[in-house]
């Protein structure tokens, strides 16, 4: 299917333009703001429609763009006319309708071109002059591979974000787990502090009664000592009074009662003495009992459980440590699962041109990247890929032909010829004898 002709009004900078197809490439040709591109773009908006269509489709002063095409058969026969206008708000109106002897397809108007046009848009000499990454995100949107590039990029990223932020947590809980020292042979469990701690308070409580004992015993020899000093005193008064007797006769019936007193009072004395004495001996006594090893095994105990404590500190962080490690080996399986997929996909896909595959870094033909191919090879690619993507609507557009060498051309003339493609191409001249010559939005000639 070819275009056999095609009129372009007030799009962009046209003002009219129509053109006849003559022979494979139809060169539109002029100085440069004359309307070239517009032509192009005219054509891809006539038949791919809103996704086609620029911001500003309307030439200023105009109300609307005119697009028509007429299209043939694959005998040459003129089959399809088509006819789009273009408001300035880009909405449109289309009508698709069988030329004379011709059955329409059925469908609507858009559905009817959608079947018949493929990557209209697929300017081969542009595409080999892109940046690596440029042309594969081209070429994705003509292969259908299965998987959501995007996705997985996206995916990737913000796992490899999460990966590298829990490797990092890692390094840094394992550096702190290896700061902490501790001393070989600990035991397994920690020592019983609190166990120690009510030995040592049993033994205390124990003590309490011995001093209790001690202060009773004190008490009750101090009472026999009073009681001692008190008979004392009095055998030292009798023995006194006793002298008194034989100096003081004149005081004798007075001594005589005296000493009658004194001698009345020793026998309670002495039996208050020998209670004191009785009740001393009786007390029960003890030895304090010395705390000094419970206390020394309790500091050690807790010299120990404190090395158990670092131990467990460092092992807690070695397994959170650990633990980070597998999560980012998870995240590092979910990303290579996906390069997998992605790899499984461009295998499985069906290339337009054998020998063509690509990667995240470019595309390359026959495993060579397709900037290290010659000139000459670059373009039979790009022109092969611009085929294979047209397959119904044989015509393929081609900017800046001025670009092209003659060798070249011929390359892509000969290409066109043997697989019965139209090129049409916009070439920058100012001699005015180059293909179909616009000035100022209109056919100023035609060069046969």
């Amino acid at each position: 299917m070819r275009i056999l002709q095609f009129t372009a009004e007030n799009f962009k900078k046209i003002r009219v333009v129509e053109i006849v197809p003559k022979g494979t490439v139809t060169t539109i040709s002029g100085r440069n703001g004359q309307g070239k591109t517009s032509v192009l773009d005219a054509l891809w908006a006539t038949f791919a429609g809103k996704k086609a269509i620029p911001e500003k489709p309307v030439r200023k002063g105009a109300d609307k763009s005119r697009l028509s095409a007429t299209l043939s058969d694959e005998q040459g026969h003129p089959f399809l006319l088509v006819k789009r206008t273009i408001a300035g708000d880009r909405t449109t109106q289309l009508t698709v309708e069988a030329a004379k002897g011709a059955q329409r397809p059925a469908g609507t108007p858009q559905a009817v071109l959608d079947s018949l046009i493929g990557e209209m848009s697929f300017d081969p000499i542009a595409f080999i002059g892109l940046p690596p990454k440029e042309q594969v995100n081209l070429l994705r949107t003509l292969v259908k591979v299965g998987v959501d590039f995007e996705a997985i990029a996206q995916e990737n990223e913000r796992d490899y974000n999460q990966r590298r932020e829990i490797k990092r947590r890692a390094e840094q809980l394992q550096t702190e787990a290896n700061a902490i020292s501790f001393s070989p042979g600990l035991p397994k469990e920690k020592i019983n502090e609190v166990e120690i701690l009510g030995r040592i308070s049993e033994v205390g409580e124990r003590n309490k009664t011995v001093v209790a004992r001690i202060e009773e015993k004190t008490r009750l020899a101090g009472l026999l000592r009073d009681a001692e000093e008190a008979e004392q005193r009095n055998n030292d008064f009798l023995a006194k009074q006793r002298a008194e007797v034989e100096r003081l006769e004149r005081l004798l019936e007075l001594a005589r009662q005296t000493l009658s007193a004194g001698e009345a009072q020793e026998p309670r004395l002495q039996s208050a003495v020998a209670e004191a004495r009785l009740a001393w001996e009786q007390a029960q006594g003890a030895d304090l009992e010395d705390t000094h090893d419970l206390m020394d095994e309790l500091e050690r105990a807790r010299l120990v459980n404190r090395e158990i404590d670092r131990r467990g500190r460092h092992e807690e962080l070695h397994a959170q440590s650990a633990k980070l490690e597998r999560e980012a080996q998870e995240l590092t399986r979910a990303m290579e699962g996906r390069e997998e997929r992605k790899r499984e996909a461009l295998a499985a896909a069906q290339m337009p041109v054998e020998g063509l595959t690509f990667n995240e870094e470019g595309v390359l033909f026959h495993g060579i990247p397709l900037q290290q191919l010659g000139e000459g090879e670059q373009i039979r690619v790009g022109c092969a890929l611009a085929m294979a993507s047209n397959p119904k609507l044989r015509a393929i557009p081609i900017h800046r032909g001025e670009s092209l060498d003659d060798k070249n051309l011929a390359l892509i003339e000969k290409m066109a010829e043997e697989q019965d493609f139209q090129i049409f191409m916009t070439k920058v001249d100012t001699s005015g004898k180059v293909g179909i010559v616009l000035e100022d939005g209109m056919v100023e000639s035609v060069n046969e």
